[in-house]
């Protein structure tokens, strides 16, 4: 007896093609698709590794598809650029949580990652970008210190000054502040600002002399003492130089007016 679901000779089965597979949203392409791991990514330490550091960081991260992180000017629209760029974020902060570790950067990382403040919790956009600023002043205040102890060693009196000498004092001591506020102190003690000082007024004869007679009074009162010579002081250094400056000035001042003895 022939089967009645049999199929007809000469004809082929139907077979109905496999449902179309789901359709990934941006964020779940992210997540699924290239293989990221924050061990690619290189620690910050020293803030004198940042560019080498940040291009790193940059490199790395256009690879792994991160790099609306780095443009300041993105904004998502659309709900599934929203939803992306959440995933990119939460990514990068894992970065920057893990990599972050120069004492500046570690101050900036910990206004992102505080529950209790809403507007800023998990913006790792906004932390790179407040990170950058950081660091750029940081290497422009660093070009500042190079140009003023690059001025620090051509700056003489010589013929072309017409100022008083305590005019130069003076502007030397700007110099001198300036530098101190661009830089860690520690790496910079009064001695060697005392040096630069010294320096700036090597080419000034009686100034030259009474730092001389100064050096000299502090090394026989160590010797007499049969101790250590006192540790330099700036300030001291600079009120006594000033000083000196001003008596030189008015001497000078003095025999310029002088009324001629007529013969």
């Amino acid at each position: 007896m022939r089967n009645p679901h049999a199929p007809t000779p000469g004809t082929t089965t139907y077979v109905p093609p496999p449902p179309p597979a789901p359709t990934l949203s941006l964020a779940q392409e992210f997540t699924k698709g290239v293989r990221r791991s924050i061990s690619d990514y290189k620690t910050f330490r020293e803030k004198r590794q940042w560019n080498q550091w940040n291009r790193s960081l940059r490199a790395t991260g256009m690879a792994h598809g991160i790099d609306n992180i780095f443009d300041n000017t993105y904004t998502a629209v659309a709900a599934n650029q929203v939803s992306l760029f959440n995933e990119q974020k939460k990514f990068a902060m894992s970065v920057f949580t893990s990599t972050l570790q120069e004492p500046e950067s570690v101050s900036i990382l910990r206004k992102y990652t505080d529950p209790n403040d809403a507007t800023k919790f998990g913006d790792a956009q906004a932390l790179y970008d407040e990170l950058v600023t950081a660091m750029t002043q940081v290497q422009v205040g660093r070009a500042q210190v190079l140009e003023l102890e690059k001025q620090f060693q051509n700056l003489r009196i010589d013929k072309d000054w017409t100022k008083t000498i305590a005019a130069f004092v003076t502007r030397v001591g700007h110099m001198i502040a300036d530098h101190q506020g661009l830089v860690d102190r520690t790496l910079y003690p009064d001695s060697w600002y005392i040096a630069r000082l010294n320096e700036c007024l090597s080419t000034q004869r009686e100034m030259r002399l009474y730092i001389h007679t100064l050096e000299s009074q502090v090394q026989a009162i160590a010797t007499a003492t049969s101790t250590a010579p006192a540790a330099a002081n700036y300030n001291t250094h600079y009120h006594n130089v000033m000083q000196h400056a001003l008596i030189i000035d008015q001497q000078n001042k003095t025999m310029h007016n002088a009324t001629p003895i007529l013969v």
